[in-house]
């Protein structure tokens, strides 16, 4: 679940819950506990065609841009 607001540094929080898994590891061999919750920060660019996705809110934890791909642009 994605905030409908940006806090007042201008992130929104992003907020997932694992409610039901394939029962397999991920990629690094781990399992993720069902009722898991992770939190993340997404900072949104200017054009709304980019963001950010951040650990907290402070750039410095992000990675990206993640850009928008549009179905005209393939």
């Amino acid at each position: 679940m994605v905030s409908l607001v940006p806090s007042a540094k201008g992130f929104y929080k992003w907020t997932d819950k694992i409610v039901r898994n394939n029962g397999k590891p991920d990629c690094t061999g781990s399992f993720t506990p069902l009722g898991h919750v992770a939190t993340n920060y997404i900072l949104l660019h200017s054009d709304r065609n980019r963001f950010l996705l951040c650990e907290r809110e402070d750039i410095s934890t992000c990675i990206g841009p993640y850009i928008r791909k549009k179905l005209s642009d393939a």
